[in-house]
């Protein structure tokens, strides 16, 4: 081949194919939000006493937390989509503000009612609405993952899930009336770490590139 043939067809394979990365990854989050969203209105609805819930330290920790593991982990996930990104310790921060935030609410209640409280009213509805409500945005990122080049997949697949799971949550807690940070420590926590566990499940199998 001549050496201008070449440097045609380098240049020609070198060309923007589609949209860029930060588009991709804008349409991914707009989309799994809007999903997640779909199917909250699809099957629930805002509490009856959100306007005065809101006023309430252990519904804010709620929102709060959930809020913070998705806005964690959004980032986290779009960074390690590349070749060598680092997922750095940021959800480890996360973990200790959701430990602490039970602690309190541990020593504040009297030992008769930290029970009551862990389980609350709707624990089994929190773990399948979560996971229900997490699975569309979970789809979404990892069909980003295919399109975009991560090197460790399992790892990627996870932050998904995690991403997934904050987002998930975050719609949820709206119609909640489980507000005791025990509650969430154990069961919105168990809701969110098995969207990462199916995450990192799915995206060696489904995502590799």
């Amino acid at each position: 081949m001549e050496t201008r043939s070449l440097i045609k067809a380098l240049a020609e394979d070198a060309a923007p194919r589609g949209p860029g990365f930060g588009a991709r990854w804008a349409l991914a989050l707009g989309l799994g939000i809007a999903l997640a969203l779909t199917v909250f209105a699809a099957l629930l609805s805002p509490r009856a006493d959100l306007g005065a819930a809101m006023g309430q330290w252990r519904f804010g920790f709620k929102m709060g937390m959930a809020l913070l593991v998705a806005l964690t982990a959004l980032p986290l996930l779009r960074a390690l989509s590349r070749p060598g990104g680092r997922a750095g310790r940021a959800l480890w921060l996360v973990a200790l503000a959701l430990m602490a935030g039970a602690l309190a609410e541990g020593l504040t209640l009297p030992p008769e009612a930290r029970f009551p409280a862990l389980m609350g009213q709707h624990n089994w509805a929190c773990l399948a609405l979560v996971t229900l409500i997490g699975l569309a945005p979970l789809a979404v990122f990892l069909g980003f993952l295919r399109r975009a080049a991560p090197t460790d997949l399992p790892r990627a697949g996870a932050l998904a899930g995690l991403a997934s799971g904050g987002i998930a949550a975050t719609l949820y807690a709206l119609h909640c009336t489980d507000d005791s940070p025990l509650f969430v420590a154990v069961w919105y926590n168990a809701a969110v770490l098995g969207l990462a566990a199916l995450g990192a499940l799915l995206a060696p199998r489904l995502a590799r590139w």
